[in-house]
């Protein structure tokens, strides 16, 4: 459902999951929603 990237977040020094929508997700609220709800369950 997204484009997952793997990076280290300097501030905390780990390493961390940044995942973005495609811009053909953006405009439904369903998919946005889902989005939110996975980024919780993590």
């Amino acid at each position: 459902m997204g484009v997952v990237y793997e990076a280290e977040d300097l501030k905390l020094h780990r390493i961390v999951a940044l995942k973005f929508l495609p811009e053909e997700f953006n405009t439904s609220t369903d998919d946005i929603t889902r989005f939110e709800q996975e980024a919780e369950a993590i």
